[in-house]
């Protein structure tokens, strides 16, 4: 499996040279030198150059101060000296751990570093309820759970033997289908590993989010935005089943919350039918919060084809700007300025900055995109090995009336925000956290998730 990671992941210099090799052979050999010239088709002899330009680095907000994403936009480090933005004012008072008991050394040293960790990041803990568990059965689990929830904690830690799917599915949705309770899983490998202090910071951030707090935040220049992200997951039980995935922020200039929501649709349809009642708990939610509606929505959209653009644009975006305009006349309020933008991942194009990768937030929008359409590309993260892939961005529908410019900086500043990782994403972490809850739901829950879970990032 190396070997073959190190054939697929060409570094830079590697790529341009294979391209160059293949470029020579189909200009060369006598057979595609006829189809080309029985197409009237010319190949250049080289790479075509397009002019890009670089975001600046953007400012990570944490509790006491702001410190910069760092030339690879990779904070991690930040966490030896800095506490984490929003955490409980009184610590975690109410949770439970439940582990084998002959596995009562690794928990004791988990615990260590996870208290040691989370001390530092700002966030107290204080000691939980133990469970003991005799044998890893994944009804023995089930059943523990089923004895921590009496205390009604605020969130359960399982210890386990391995990576069971089962297992996890189980705990999963004990945890979030029929109770309300967020669940951090770890495996026995994971507590014995050597870089355990790593580990356990990302644990503690995790945790944090999963109760509902906020590890950092950027700095962004827009009031009343709400930003969506929305993804489909096939279910891995029904193939005719299928999820939907909506997280919203929540204005994140005044209070850096997120709200979630998930449902069942058709694994056949690209679009999906049950989308505007999700934006409508969304927006309800965000009123709750606020008192208003939001001024402003910008909807990444993920998982559509450039097939189905004019469908989507039909029936999808279409559709969600009269119910919007509806919804805010019910509310006699102004309709919000929209941006709906279709992300792409899958994307054939490379860049190169003098045979190298590009820095995370270059941007191009000319030569390679298409003058019919308001798009962009953006790279928005350092990879360590092979070459950085590079995301597109079709904004379809646009009454914003802000410039390519400032849109590509926002893109770039929601690419900060997944709580995950302590760097950027390749895409808006409103879309990596649709994905991310969608593949739970559809992988291991089948079922939709409990309500009093939606401001929490459960899923993580």
């Amino acid at each position: 499996m190396k070997a073959m990671g190190e054939y697929t992941r060409m570094n830079p210099n590697r790529r341009i040279d294979r391209l160059r090799t293949f470029n020579h052979r189909l200009q060369n050999t006598p057979d595609s030198v006829k189809v080309l010239r029985d197409w009237h088709m010319d190949m250049d002899q080289n790479l075509t150059e397009v002019q890009g330009r670089v975001i600046e680095q953007q400012k990570i907000v944490f509790h006491h101060g702001k410190v910069p994403s760092g030339e690879n936009a990779d904070w991690t480090r930040s966490f030896r000296d800095q506490k984490m933005l929003t955490t409980p004012s009184e610590g975690i008072d109410r949770w439970a751990v439940i582990a084998p008991e002959r596995n009562s050394y690794e928990l004791k040293i988990l615990l260590e570093n996870l208290f040691r960790a989370a001390n530092g990041m700002g966030m107290k803990f204080r000691s939980p309820h133990e469970v003991k568990i005799y044998d890893d059965r994944t009804a023995t689990y089930v059943r523990a759970l089923d004895d921590c929830a009496r205390m009604d904690p605020k969130l359960i830690l399982c210890l386990v033997p391995n990576n069971n799917v089962e297992r996890y599915s189980s705990i999963k949705k004990r945890g979030y289908v029929d109770r309300a309770v967020p669940t951090q899983v770890v495996t026995i490998k994971t507590a014995k590993n050597r870089g355990l202090m790593s580990i356990a910071t990302k644990i503690a951030i995790q945790l944090n989010c999963k109760l509902g707090y906020t590890p950092w935040m950027i700095e962004l220049p827009l009031s009343g935005l709400m930003t969506i992200g929305f993804d489909i997951a096939k279910s891995t039980r029904d193939r005719k089943r299928a999820y939907g995935a909506l997280v919203a922020s929540m204005d994140l200039q005044q209070n850096s919350t997120y709200f979630s929501t998930v449902s069942e649709c058709s694994a056949f349809d690209v679009l999906s039918n049950t989308l505007w009642p999700m934006i409508a708990k969304a927006l309800r939610q965000y009123s709750r919060e606020h008192k208003k509606l939001p001024t402003r929505i910008v909807f990444y959209r993920d998982g559509v084809s450039s097939g189905s653009l004019k469908q989507l644009f039909e029936y999808e975006v279409k559709d969600i700007v009269e119910k919007l305009d509806a919804e805010y006349k019910r509310a006699s309020s102004e309709p919000p300025q929209l941006a709906y933008i279709v992300v792409t991942k899958s994307m054939n194009a490379r860049f190169f900055a003098n045979g190298q990768n590009p820095p995370p937030g270059t941007v191009v929008d000319d030569v390679v995109t298409l003058p019919e359409r308001y798009d962009f590309y953006l790279v928005s993260q350092q990879v360590r090995q092979g070459t950085v892939s590079p995301t597109s961005y079709n904004v379809v529908y646009s009454n914003m009336g802000i410039s390519p410019d400032k849109m590509q900086r926002l893109t770039y500043k929601m690419c900060h925000l997944y709580y995950n990782w302590s760097g950027t994403t390749r895409v808006p972490a409103v879309c990596q956290y649709a994905k991310k809850l969608a593949t739970l739901v559809g992988t291991n829950l089948h079922a939709i998730p409990q309500n009093a879970l939606e401001k929490k990032f459960y899923y993580l």
